[in-house]
């Protein structure tokens, strides 16, 4: 081989050796050195998932503290169970809606004031494009709830809660003037609602 071929094998080896380095160079760099979107512009999202024991409709018409025709007036953001709302370590995502008491069925009515409840609801907020209950604002439906304690950062916290599942702690009102529930029961009437309600414990009367 002469010395002009030994010269240009030699420095095709050496070009081929930079072009490997730096490849290497490169796959190894760490990402953030990388071009990347800062950090304005990542956003987190945090889903919380809970798990609830089913109970029969005979067990929550019998279990429910209150029974009552309302309509979600106000729906909150999502927020943390904490007195600021935000985030904390260990943490639970909540929401509540307020709802005005339209007709009260059965149950106590002594801890109900302004013809209006809070509902204390787990998981993210209808607000923020998602939940497990579907409610939205001016829905009407018949609520069955409970008053219970919430774990809160600052110590328990006395709240109103859905007795059972998000999504199916009330009989929603359709356009066709009946009230669904869940998916395997027939939508009904409010009276027949009531009848049914009659059956297991003592309905107020109609104000």
């Amino acid at each position: 081989m002469n010395n002009k071929r030994k010269f240009m094998l030699t420095s095709l080896i050496v070009i081929l050796g930079v072009a490997v380095g730096f490849i290497a160079s490169v796959g190894n760099r760490p990402v953030a050195s990388m071009q990347h979107p800062s950090p304005e512009a990542v956003s987190v999202v945090i889903e919380q998932h809970s798990s609830y024991v089913l109970i029969t409709r005979e067990e929550m018409i019998q279990q429910a503290d209150l029974i009552f025709v309302g309509k979600v007036k106000v729906i909150s953001p999502t927020s943390w169970n904490q007195d600021n709302g935000e985030y904390w370590n260990n943490g639970l995502l909540i929401h509540t809606l307020e709802v005005e008491i339209l007709r009260p069925i059965a149950g106590d009515t002594q801890w109900v004031t302004n013809k209006s409840m809070l509902l204390t609801i787990l998981g993210n907020s209808p607000a923020d494009g998602h939940s497990e209950h579907g409610l939205q604002t001016d829905n009407q439906a018949v609520f069955f709830v409970r008053e219970t304690d919430l774990a809160w950062r600052e110590g328990k916290r006395k709240v109103v809660m859905p007795l059972g599942m998000p999504t199916d702690f009330y009989f929603l009102l359709g356009t066709d003037g009946t009230y669904h529930g869940r998916f395997n029961e027939q939508a009904t009437s409010l009276e027949k609602l009531i009848e049914r309600i009659s059956q297991h414990r003592d309905v107020l009367m109609e104000p």
